[in-house]
């Protein structure tokens, strides 16, 4: 009886995830170390109440180049952050 040997991409593809795994857990345990000594609360927020955060996000997806602001926000946005902060009103 002849047992095929697996392929030379499902051997990558279970060595890719098996580093995706690795790197998640060292960059969470390293998240949680730095959280600790920073004393900073990290808590979850649905994205139905946190809007704002979701379109800015959006927007630098849709950005072609790296854009950043000071002071005043872009125009695009202004709608978004009226429309996000009459939830707390």
């Amino acid at each position: 009886m002849a047992i095929g040997a697996p392929s030379l991409q499902s051997v990558l593809a279970t060595e890719l995830y098996a580093l995706k795994v690795a790197l998640e857990g060292v960059l969470v345990t390293e998240i949680r170390r730095l959280l600790l000594a920073l004393s900073f609360c990290v808590r979850f927020v649905p994205r139905t109440t946190n809007t704002m955060a979701h379109c800015i996000a959006r927007y630098s997806l849709r950005a072609e180049e790296l854009c950043y602001w000071l002071g005043d926000r872009p125009s695009r946005l202004l709608d978004d952050v009226r429309e996000d902060g009459s939830h707390f009103v």
